[in-house]
C-alpha cells in the first residue's frame, strides 16, 4: 500500500467516526496558528463535538490531506464527510448562519439508521 493510500485510508476513518473534523496545525486545546485558533473558536460556538488533527504531528496528513481535499491549507473543516473550507469560509458560513444549518443537518442524520427496541 502507497503512503497516499495509507493517508487517504486514516482521512476515510476520521470522516467516517465524527461528524465534526478539523485538520489544523496544533490542536483544538493548543491552536498553534491564529487561522486554526479562529476556525476552532467558530466550531465551539456550535457546542456540537468535534474532533481535531494536528498536520504538523503527523506526516501522513501533512503530505496527503491536500491531495485528498484538494485543499492547500490549514485548517480544513469537514462536516458530514465533505470539505466545507478553510478558516475565511467557515467563518462567513457561521456569521451569515449557513454553518448552524450545515452542522445542524449534520446531526439531524447521527443515529437515523438506529432502531429503539
Amino acid at each position: 500500500m502507497t503512503d497516499q493510500a495509507k493517508a487517504f485510508d486514516k482521512i476515510k476513518g476520521h470522516l467516517a467516526k465524527d461528524k465534526i473534523v478539523i485538520y489544523m496545525k496544533g490542536t483544538p486545546q493548543a491552536p498553534r496558528c491564529g487561522f486554526s485558533a479562529q476556525a476552532v473558536s467558530v466550531l465551539n460556538a456550535h457546542g456540537k463535538p468535534f474532533s481535531g488533527y494536528d498536520v504538523l504531528s503527523d506526516e501522513e496528513l501533512w503530505n496527503h490531506l491536500d491531495e485528498y481535499s484538494g485543499w492547500e491549507t490549514f485548517p480544513q473543516v469537514f462536516v458530514d464527510g465533505k470539505l466545507i473550507g478553510g478558516c475565511d469560509i467557515v467563518t462567513e458560513m457561521h456569521q451569515s448562519g449557513e454553518l448552524k444549518k450545515v452542522i445542524e443537518d449534520a446531526f439531524a442524520t447521527a443515529g437515523s439508521g438506529t432502531t429503539i427496541k
